[in-house]
């Protein structure tokens, strides 16, 4: 397949680093939303090591650490980010958000096998192929994740009774479902 990237941002350290980014040989493209910290120290080791940084943004440290070091780049990388990478030469995506999750990174697959992804869904939205339905599968798996740290914590705190937070919010969806229509019919279910 192929891959096409594009990018809107607000630009502090570097405003005439657009993006995507390139590097040298030009097989390998990036975009990034967010900061990466302590970049001038990388920035200095990539140059010492002979990579040829054409901007001042902070940005660039990404698509030069994974040249030489793959996803293993992740480890070096710290800060709030999110980037997509494009190698051309292994025709390989390799799409990241920041440790903690504070740049956001949305997603959607199309039916026929694109990816999309953005930092905002309404970015996801211009497409008109993506589903604007919810996904009460992955919905459900999300209470799932709450539910269990909200009894992990409850149970380190000793206890409480009555219905958890997520079990409150699966009723309210539950219960906007029942107001708005269920074509499918399919409901969350909760033990």
């Amino acid at each position: 397949g192929s891959a096409g990237l594009g990018h809107t941002r607000l630009a502090i350290i570097d405003p005439e680093a657009a993006q995507p980014l390139e590097n040298e040989s030009g097989h390998m493209h990036l975009v990034v939303n967010g900061e990466f910290y302590g970049f001038d120290e990388i920035r200095d080791e990539l140059s010492r090591r002979g990579h040829r940084l054409s901007t001042r943004s902070d940005s660039e440290i990404a698509l030069h650490l994974y040249e030489d070091l793959g996803t293993a780049c992740l480890d070096r990388l710290r800060g709030q980010f999110a980037f997509a990478l494009w190698d051309g030469l292994a025709r390989t995506l390799v799409v990241v958000r920041d440790r903690v999750g504070v740049k956001p990174l949305y997603y959607a697959t199309l039916a026929d096998g694109a990816l999309l992804f953005a930092s905002e869904p309404k970015a996801l939205l211009q497409c008109p192929e993506v589903d604007r339905g919810l996904d009460l599968t992955s919905l459900d798996a999300y209470l799932e994740g709450v539910e269990r740290e909200l009894h992990r914590l409850r149970h380190a705190q000793g206890g409480s009774s009555g219905p958890t937070a997520a079990q409150r919010l699966a009723e309210v969806l539950l219960d906007m479902g029942d107001r708005c229509g269920e074509p499918d019919g399919r409901r969350i279910e909760l033990s």
